[in-house]
């Protein structure tokens, strides 16, 4: 539907603090990527929380190999997330749900995660996730654009204004 020649990025973040938390997944075509990223990432430790803010298959769609893979986490979603989990695909994982609402915050160490709900930013169940301490915003698809970071961890080492500007507007 959309020529994407230059690829999409995906956002998935994992915090490290006494509590591993995990925001997002990443589409279907790179599960097992992703899987092997999330084992490496948290170095054999735990996950605690996997936070879904956006329930576009691109944010989801590995939410049920995740929670496979650790057990122990927790699936931290609002009402309309997890509406939409099981009509998307099953209530299997309903035993783990953490149901957040507006302005709820979860501790997870060092750490405030507070959630903001952001409702029609894309879908009706968005939400972002703000890291209280230092100020971080896990903003789901809210500053979207189509392209890929080539290899770079710093973005204003590749991405042109004009360039993501029009790709943003795409998007």
């Amino acid at each position: 539907m959309f020529e994407l020649t230059n690829g999409v990025s995906y956002n998935s973040y994992l915090n490290k603090d006494e509590k591993n938390v995990l925001c997002d997944s990443v589409d279907a075509a790179f599960t097992r990527r992703y899987i092997e990223n999330v084992k490496a990432a948290h170095n054999g430790e735990d996950l605690d929380y996997l936070i879904v803010e956006h329930m576009e298959p691109g944010h989801c769609r590995n939410i049920d190999f995740c929670l496979k893979e650790c057990p122990n986490a927790k699936f931290v979603g609002n009402a309309t997330t997890f509406k939409f989990y099981e009509q998307f695909y099953n209530d299997e994982l309903k035993d783990r749900y953490v149901e957040v609402k507006d302005g709820d915050e979860v501790n997870i160490g060092k750490r405030n995660l507070k959630f903001v709900f952001t409702p029609m930013v894309h879908w009706p169940e968005v939400m972002m996730t703000y890291e209280t301490t230092e100020g971080l915003l896990f903003s789901a698809d809210a500053f979207g654009a189509f392209n890929v970071i080539e290899g770079h961890a710093d973005a204003k080492n590749v991405i042109h204004k004009v360039d993501w500007l029009y790709q943003a507007i795409r998007y």
